[in-house]
């Protein structure tokens, strides 16, 4: 399963709001029943690499749920757009590998 985060929410915006266990719960459970072998989220949240790290050593996100996220802030408005959509497509192209797109 591939969930894409829209622009500026992530993981680290279900912490902030406060959704962040009760979301993060329905993905945990998906693997837990062997619904999904893995989970991809793409997130345009550079801290979001931290954060998955932080949660999966506290074993709150399972290990298999996997999280993309750009690693670079770019401060440029539209730098940051074009690298986004350059890394986007980059990383959709490897997960696109991994996820069966075609079965629903």
């Amino acid at each position: 399963m591939l969930l894409i985060f829209s622009r500026n929410v992530g993981l680290t915006t279900w912490k902030r709001i406060g959704n962040l266990s009760r979301e993060i719960k329905i993905y945990n459970d998906l693997i837990d029943l062997d619904i999904f072998k893995n989970i991809y989220f793409f997130t345009f949240d550079t801290n979001d690499r931290y954060l998955e790290k932080e949660l999966k050593e506290k074993a709150i996100l399972s290990k298999k749920i996997i999280v993309y996220s750009p690693p670079i802030n770019i401060k440029f408005p539209l730098l940051k757009e074009i690298f986004e959509i350059i890394f986007f497509l980059f990383t959709f192209v490897k997960i696109s590998k991994k996820v069966d797109i075609n079965n629903f």
